[in-house]
This record gives structure tokens, C-alpha cells and sequence, in this order.
């Protein structure tokens, strides 16, 4: 069974780094989390089980901002043992919906070229490549590819 969605709260910022750890080379840590959650132009979720809304499991989230038309998807992760069941797909269809409701009309996102599963999910939904960024990401030197898409609900 999939979870539900929330806006990300404060208290779920320690699940969120412990998620982040597993997926990331190198993570944000809390205060980096706890900047975006207070950032306020972020629209940040998560996914939590039904019946463990008490003791604060997490599955997935989802770091963005809105900034006038635009939507950045900076950050997304889905805990390892509920990949490729489709929580990342159905957070992304909900951060697009919110974000369209609040104005956004384009959505941007950058990804390892080497992250062949995210790029499938991307594509799947509508985004396309249209350049890359040299050297964004400082620990391996890798490049982004930056993706973008033109808003429209994900039916």
C-alpha cells in the first residue's frame, strides 16, 4: 500500500537526513533541511505509512521551491527498501499539482547523467534535456543534466 503525502514539518527533518545518508554520496545534513524547510519560497512533502503517522516513518520526500512561474525540484529520495514501487512518481505528480496551484507554469530539475532511474522517471513525466551544467557536482566532478518541463497536471 503507498502512503500518504504531507507537507513536510519540522519534526520530520530527522527521518528526511536519515533517508538522505542512504541515497545521497554526499548528504545534506539538518541545518541544511531545516534552511529549506524555512525557506519560504519550499514546497516540501513526504511520504509516510498510514498507520505510522505517531512514531514518524518516512518513506520519501521531496525538496522544492516556487519562485514566481517556476518550479525547482532541488531535492528527492525514496527510502531503498520502497524503490521502484512508485513513490517517486506519485510525490512528483503531487509537487507538480501544488505547484501549478500556486502559479508555476515550468519545472526545472538537475540530475547525474550517471542516475539512469531518475531519468527514466523524468522523461516518463514530461521533462526533457536542454543542457547540461559542467562540473555541478563537486565530489565527483560530474556534470548535471538540467531538465525542464512545461506544466500541466500528470494524469
Amino acid at each position: 500500500m503507498m502512503g500518504r503525502i504531507y507537507l513536510m514539518t519540522e519534526s520530520d527533518i530527522r527521518s528526511v537526513v536519515d533517508i538522505e545518508r542512504m541515497c545521497f554520496p554526499v548528504p545534506w545534513g539538518y541545518q541544511s533541511f531545516l534552511a529549506e524547510y524555512n525557506n519560504p519560497y519550499s514546497l516540501n512533502f513526504v511520504i509516510k505509512e498510514p498507520d505510522s503517522l505517531e512514531n514518524n516513518h518516512i518513506y520519501a520526500y521531496s525538496c522544492n521551491h516556487v519562485v514566481g512561474n517556476e518550479l525547482s525540484i532541488l531535492k528527492m529520495a525514496v527510502s531503498p527498501e520502497k524503490r521502484r514501487l512508485g513513490y517517486a512518481e506519485h510525490l512528483l505528480g503531487t509537487v507538480i499539482h501544488r505547484a501549478i496551484q500556486k502559479g508555476a507554469t515550468e519545472a526545472f530539475l538537475e540530475v547525474r547523467p550517471s542516475n539512469y532511474k531518475a531519468q527514466a522517471l523524468y522523461r516518463k513525466l514530461g521533462f526533457r534535456v536542454i543542457g547540461t551544467r559542467p562540473n555541478y557536482y563537486p565530489e565527483t566532478g560530474e556534470d548535471a543534466l538540467m531538465m525542464m518541463k512545461i506544466l500541466k497536471e500528470i494524469s
